[in-house]
């Protein structure tokens, strides 16, 4: 493994016969620090035989990498056998006495799980490695762990529901209405709405014909069917969340 800034050896990569594949179309589970050790997940990329190559803008002189060092790591790094790599780290690093300023895509992110050290010490208690699964539901509302972070609830009460909706008045004619929180600190964030006259049939998210965000914060989302209600026998909204690739 090289480092893609400095071109320094950091690691090599055991295998009996030559070559190295990835089960997705990205490589995952790679982290790399400068001098400060804080950690960003890597943007890797096998750019030969044998060799791979981590970046990330944050770090620009990286002297440290690890691979599937965390707490459910996401990893995809296969020999020419098929067998996969084993976990490492080249640092030996001890872990520190307060949460890094930045890790990841998420400030406050030791554990990495995608949700804010901070946020889960004070709705879990805790911000330790392997525990608070993002896709675990602790309140078992059907809203997972990194969810909850997004949409800032607490993870510990069930919601009825995240999602709200009304018919709003404009111009003397009813729109359905949807709106949702936000979380600040979830930066990362991506929220597509979408609209159809059938939950069948094809979905619009053009923002121009369809839909019209009426409030994008950083504590609220509001979306409006830009249709007035009646002008289709049915019409249905929904909202398509993603965030920092879950």
């Amino acid at each position: 493994i090289l480092n893609g800034h400095t071109d320094v050896p950091t690691h090599l990569y055991d295998t009996t016969s030559p070559g190295i594949s990835m089960s997705a179309s990205s490589l995952q589970g790679f982290e790399i620090a400068g001098a400060d050790q804080v950690f960003y997940r890597a943007n890797a990329v096998i750019s030969a035989s044998n060799t791979i190559e981590l970046t990330h803008p944050s770090v620009p002189a990286p002297v440290a990498v690890r691979y599937a060092w965390s707490g459910y790591p996401a990893c995809n790094l296969y020999n020419a056998e098929g067998f996969s790599a084993y976990s490492f780290r080249t640092d030996n690093w001890a872990a520190p006495s307060s949460v890094p300023v930045a890790n990841a895509a998420i400030a406050n992110d030791y554990n990495q799980n995608g949700i804010k050290d901070t946020w889960e010490v004070s709705n879990f208690g805790n911000a330790a490695v392997g525990l608070n699964s993002p896709h675990s539901d602790a309140d078992g509302d059907g809203v997972a762990n990194i969810m909850e972070f997004v949409f800032g609830t607490n993870p510990m009460t069930a919601n009825s529901s995240i999602v709200t909706s009304e018919l709003a008045e404009v111009s003397n004619s009813k729109h359905l209405t949807l709106r949702v929180p936000k979380n600040a600190d979830a930066s990362q964030l991506t929220i597509t709405p979408q609209v159809s006259n059938s939950l069948s049939g094809s979905w619009s998210s053009n923002l121009v014909t369809d839909l019209e965000v009426t409030t994008n914060t950083s504590s609220l989302f509001e979306v409006r069917d830009r249709m007035p209600v009646g002008s289709f026998p049915t019409r249905f909204m929904r909202l398509n969340v993603t965030f920092n690739g879950y």
